[in-house]
């Protein structure tokens, strides 16, 4: 989805197996996790930079659940 902030409240279905993973441009900053209720749950993997067909290159964050299976799972992201 295309957002001008980080802020964001999700659904995702985790399977045995799956973890949830997020990505946000690397300008919106560090974000903060709530994962069905809970604080925390997601840990940053990686940054790539991306460059779109228009030729402009950003930098992305990817961040991942640190655990897996989670299932029908409610994130909230400030």
């Amino acid at each position: 989805a295309l957002a001008s902030s980080k802020a964001r409240t999700f659904s995702a279905n985790a399977g045995e197996g799956e973890f949830i993973v997020y990505i946000i441009p690397s300008s919106f900053g560090i974000p903060t996790f709530n994962v069905g209720g809970f604080d925390g749950g997601f840990k940053k993997t990686k940054t790539m930079e991306h460059t779109n067909a228009s030729g402009y290159k950003q930098n992305y964050d990817i961040w991942q659940s640190v655990n897996a299976a989670l299932g029908q799972t409610s994130v909230t992201v400030k």
